[in-house]
Parts: structure tokens; sequence; C-alpha cells
């Protein structure tokens, strides 16, 4: 029998395994042993519970134990984490039998076990003097993730307006090398003196005599999709936004580590804050939501963030400037942003907002002398050069470069104000997206005030304008604002991360309070993660068609006589 004075070894060292700990366990192989038939047991119970095969346990025991092969590690520490699993197991069981109601979907068994692989992971990095790369691993493991399900769950086609539109634009642009869609019913309907509007598909302006019509969105997405297409037909296109979905967690990511500053006490801390804002994008239902059909969401994300990460390396970040390189280095630095925000544009022309506030951010932050102005004119430069193809088009289908297909510019009004920020704000503060995270993101936001001054006032003078622009539109919705999840991300992590730097602090002396702390984080963020985890085959969102809404389209097609009305 296993005495007292053993017991409390096995608690104090699994304690210091759950705070990452350094400090080795106090016990012997026979503690080993009883400590493994205990997590062997539990895993089996578990596995009977989520309905995961019998060899199960035995595997989850096996994978968990890997990490005490390495040379710093001794007995079964790493196997603490699995305690997280256990809780959540005794959680669903008090929601049903005590509350007697269903179980919520933040209680899923995938997401809390891939929490406590993480969390094992990093203790084993922790041991060998690299927790480092698990931020960097959990940037690549969200976008990995994201973009996993993306393509997994890709539509098997596209209905409704935007989506139907932009995927039809680009098999114009790569089938015919024009943007403009042929109605030859349009043509028909006018040579019989009929209205035209209902032979059109919604989003396209009307057609000319020849009976071609562009739609009323910017092409640049629809290029996109076009060369996805080129190179991979219609399964490219339509799981184009896997790899957009990566490449915004990615640059979130990156966004997030430009923004914290590097303290002595703490030199992780950009790593960290930028790993966790990558896993909160990749954990946002609005985000995949928009990225699961084509459109162009995510890449203004991408882009716009792309941008602002260049001018906040070329002289606004702190400590990580580029004040040492050549003229022609910042020129270079330039000429990527400006083009960056010209790509943004032809995705979506309200993102032209952010140039002014990114130039004159970029121009206080550089040093007087010498890479104010190559900058300045590189940037400048490149982005009207990069804008000059969409100008182009506007202007041969509309007469002049200042004019658009879409009307909305006329809705905007001082009476819109009060309906959109309602309609924002129930979109943006629902629990699933940023509901419980918004005091951490302001408390970020002073965190940044304090020590990454130049690198907030980037961030507010590139979105800043986006956002006070859109909240005059009445039909304001969470997916136009889209590329503002990046900073907002980024200042959460932030937050997050200082909050938990004087928590860790505070508890230094005794592992429960960092043990519990840790457990904390990351249950919520399996909370956070599990929706994500647990999507399945049957996800629907506007413009997204199943397998089966995909045969009964093509049975109608095959019912219909070519050229009928």
């Amino acid at each position: 029998m296993i005495r007292f004075s053993c017991l409390r070894a096995v608690a104090r060292a699994q304690g210091c395994a759950l705070a990452l700990g350094r400090r080795r366990p106090l016990f012997g192989a026979g503690a080993n042993v009883a400590l493994a038939a205990l997590h062997l047991a539990g895993l089996a119970l578990v596995a009977r519970l989520a309905h995961w095969p019998v060899w199960t346990a035995p595997l989850l025991l096996a994978l968990f134990s890997l990490p005490q092969l390495l040379p710093a590690r001794r007995g079964l520490g790493a196997l603490a984490p699995l305690g997280l699993l256990y809780a959540v197991a005794l959680l669903r069981l008090g929601w049903v039998y005590g509350l007697r109601r269903p179980v919520p979907e933040a209680l899923s068994y995938s997401g809390v076990l891939a929490i406590s692989a993480a969390w094992a992971a990093l203790m084993a990095l922790r041991a060998v003097g690299r927790l480092r790369l698990g931020w960097a691993g959990a940037a690549a493991g969200a976008a990995a993730l994201l973009a996993w399900q993306l393509w997994r769950l890709a539509p098997a086609g596209v209905t409704g307006s935007d989506p139907f539109a932009y995927l039809q634009m680009a098999l114009d642009l790569a089938g015919r090398g024009t943007a403009r869609h042929a109605f030859p019913l349009a043509v028909l309907a006018a040579n019989l003196g009929l209205p035209t509007l209902p032979a059109v598909h919604v989003g396209y302006v009307l057609p000319n005599a020849e009976g071609l019509a562009p739609t009323v969105w910017p092409p640049g997405f629809s290029a996109l999709l076009a060369a996805a297409y080129r190179l991979g037909g219609e399964a490219a296109a339509l799981t184009l936004n896997a790899w957009i979905g990566a490449a915004a967690v990615i640059l979130t990511g990156g966004l997030g580590a430009l923004l914290a500053p590097a303290p002595a006490r703490w030199r992780g801390l950009p790593l960290a804050v930028g790993g966790l804002a990558a896993c909160l994008v990749a954990a946002s239902p609005e985000v995949f939501t928009r990225l699961a059909v084509p459109l162009a969401d995510g890449a203004v994300l991408v882009f716009t963030t792309l941008a602002v990460g260049i001018v906040l390396v070329a002289g606004a970040g702190p400590a990580r400037s580029l004040r040492d390189l050549a003229p022609a280095r910042y020129a270079l630095a330039g000429a990527l942003a400006g083009f960056s925000l010209a790509i943004a544009f032809s995705l979506r022309y309200t993102q032209a907002l952010a140039a002014p506030g990114l130039l004159l951010a970029a121009w206080w932050g550089l040093p007087r002398r010498g890479p104010r102005l190559p900058f300045a004119v590189a940037f400048a430069a490149a982005a009207l050069l990069g804008a000059l193809p969409d100008t182009v088009y506007r202007t041969g289908l509309y007469g002049a470069p200042w004019r658009f297909g879409t009307g909305e510019l006329a809705l905007f009004s001082a009476a819109a104000l009060p309906e959109a920020l309602v309609r924002l704000g129930s979109e943006l503060l629902a629990p699933a997206e940023w509901g419980w995270l918004w005091p951490l993101a302001l408390l970020g936001a002073a965190y940044a005030w304090r020590r990454s001054r130049r690198a907030l006032a980037v961030l507010a003078a590139a979105y800043g304008p986006l956002l006070i622009f859109h909240l005059w539109y009445p039909f304001l919705r969470l997916r136009d604002l889209l590329s503002l999840y990046a900073p907002l991300a980024a200042l959460t992590a932030l937050g997050t991360a200082a909050l938990l730097a004087a928590a860790w602090r505070w508890g230094r002396r005794h592992w429960p309070p960092r043990a519990a702390l840790v457990a904390a984080a990351l249950l919520l963020g399996a909370a956070r993660l599990a929706p994500l985890l647990e999507r399945q085959p049957g996800f629907y969102t506007f413009g997204y068609l199943l397998p089966e809404q995909r045969r009964a389209f093509e049975k109608l097609a095959d019912l219909t006589e070519r050229g009928a009305v």
C-alpha cells in the first residue's frame, strides 16, 4: 500500500507538471506503475463514455508517456494533462444526470483531448528548454487545423449571390478572358420588349445589347479563383479559401508577435502572443463561415494584415525595426506594403481607407533622414500601380475611374449609425466570438499603450478609418469588417499574456496557483477550439451546396432543354 507521504509526493509532482515546471517527480517505480494503472482505468472510462474504440485507452496512455523518454524527465508527470479529460467527463455526466440538459458543444472530448496533447507537448518542450517552439507550433497547428477542416468540408458547389457571382466571374476570366458573363435570355427578353432584369442573376448589373454584364463586386478575388481554377479545376477553386485561411492565421500570429514588446523577464512574450492570436482567429466561427464558400473576406484579411505587418517591421515595431538597413531596403518594404494594400483594394474597395493612415504611421515611425522618402514614394507608387488594372476595368465599364458597380454608397447616412452599432455589437459580442474576450482586448490595448505605443498607433491609423466608415452603413455585417479580426486577436492575445504573466509571478512560490492558472487557461482554450474540431459534414452557410443538392441541380439541368425559357 502506498504511504500517505508517497501520495503527497505524487500530487506535488503532478502539480509541478501541470504548472510546466522543471522539477522532476519525487517518487519511484512502484508509484509510477500505480499511477499508470489509474490513468489507464480513467482513459478506459472516458473511451467508454465517448464511444471510442477499446484500444484507444492504451494507445493514449502510450502516446502521453512518450515525453518521458526525454533525458530531462523521469516518471509520469506528462500524464497530468489527462486530468482535463477526466474533468470534462465528470462535467458531462453532471450536466446530463444532474441538470438533465444537453451537453454544451464546448465540452467535447476531442477538443479537450487536443488541448491535453498540446499541454503535454509544452511540458516536454519546457523540459528540454525549447518552450518558445511551442508557441510557433501552436500557430502552425491552428493554421493546419483550420485549413484541414475547410478542405474536408469544402462545398460541392455554390449558389446565392456573392459566392455564385465570384465563382462565375472566375470561370469567365479563366475560360473567356473577361469578367463579363453572357445572358442570352436577356437579349431575347429585350427583343420581345420584356424587362431584362429577371433574366440576370442577382449581383450582376443590367447587360448591354450583346447580353454581357459584370458583377457589382470587385474582380480581385475572382482573379485569384480563376488562377486556382486554371491550376486545379473546380476543386482547386472551391478549396482556395483553405490556403487563404491558413495564411490568415499565420499572418495574424505575426501581427501579434510584432505588437508585443520583448521585456527581459519574458523574452518569449512575442512568440506567445503571436501563437495565441493565431489560435483565436482559427477558432472563430465567423472566420470559418466566411472561408467555407468562395467569399473575398478572408483574402481581404490576409492582404490588409500583410500590408500592416510590413509597415510595423519597417519602422513602427519596437526593437524589430529595419533602421540599420540601406534606403533601398526601405523602398522595397514600401513597395511590398503598397502592393499588398492595392491587392486588398481590388478585393474590397473600402480597404483604400487604410492607405493614408498607413503612410502617415510609417512616415512618423521611420527616422527623419534617409528612409522616409524612399519608403513613402515606393509605397504610393506600388499602391497606384497595383490598383491600376482594377481602375482600368471600372473605367471601361462605367466610364470613369471613380465610379463603382454597386450603389450602396448612397445608403450611408447618420441615421443608420444606431442600427449598425446594434447589429455589429450583437454579432461581434456573441459568446462564440468575442463575447467574453473583450475585457482581454481592452487590457491588451492598455498594455500596448504603455509598452508598444508606436505599434498601437499603426493599428489605429490603418483600421480606425475602416471601422468608422462602415458604421454609417445600415446593412453592416460582421463579415464586412473581418479584416479587423487580426488586430483584435493580437490585442486580445497581448492582454491574455499580460494577465497570465502577472498571475504567474504572483504564484511563483507555490505550484497550485500556477497549475490552476494553466488549467483554467487551457480549459477556456478547449471551449474555444471545440466547435472547430467538432464540425462535421452537413455544415451549411449562405451559398453552400451539399453533394445531394449539387446532384439535384444537375438532374434539373438534364431535364431542361437547352435554350429553354
